[in-house]
């Protein structure tokens, strides 16, 4: 309890980098908003953004550091038949930021599948560098029951996703 008082008390907290740009791309329903909401520390992000077509961007300052985080368009179904999302997933990451996002977090719920051609097409749309700054932000982790995290990308064929963005991931539970 005395951890997360100290966690929680913004004006105690020395921050770690002035500014933080990131960028939230996944499918819908994998829980952007949820994480964006959580990362700004404010329900900025609200079930009817969930579902526009165009990218939102927001910018707040939490515990010192101005953070700008866009939230992407989700996909549903196949990514590759789905060109207006992914020519803005491309300006997000590619164009948005004069310098580029410090990061991108990938959002999938643990539940849903991820087609190889969905892989692929994300393959293509992230350089090689985009790669270097992107994290798998597993979420609804509490649903995996008793198999492991790291058995879960395997058994999902994720492994090669996984190792693409050097072996970055975290999972997220509702009792977290």
């Amino acid at each position: 309890e005395d951890e997360r008082h100290l966690l929680e008390d913004d004006e105690e907290i020395q921050p770690i980098f002035e500014e933080l740009k990131l960028v939230l791309i996944g499918s819908q329903g994998a829980g952007k908003s949820t994480i964006a909401n959580a990362i700004l520390k404010k329900k900025v992000f609200t079930f009817w953004t969930s579902y526009r077509s165009d990218y939102v961007k927001e910018t707040r300052t939490v515990s010192g550091t101005q953070i700008h985080l866009t939230r992407t368009p989700g996909w549903r179904g196949d990514l590759c038949r789905s060109e207006p999302t992914k020519l803005e997933i491309v300006h997000c990451v590619q164009s948005l930021y004069s310098s580029g996002p410090h990061a991108i977090l990938l959002v999938l719920n643990v539940n849903s599948v991820l087609s190889k051609s969905n892989i692929d097409t994300l393959e293509s749309l992230l350089t090689v560098q985009l790669w270097k700054h992107t994290i798998v932000l597993f979420t609804h982790g509490e649903k995996l029951g008793h198999c492991s995290i790291e058995d879960h990308i395997i058994s999902k064929e994720l492994k090669p996703l996984i190792d693409k963005c050097g072996k970055r991931y975290f999972l997220i539970c509702k009792n977290d």
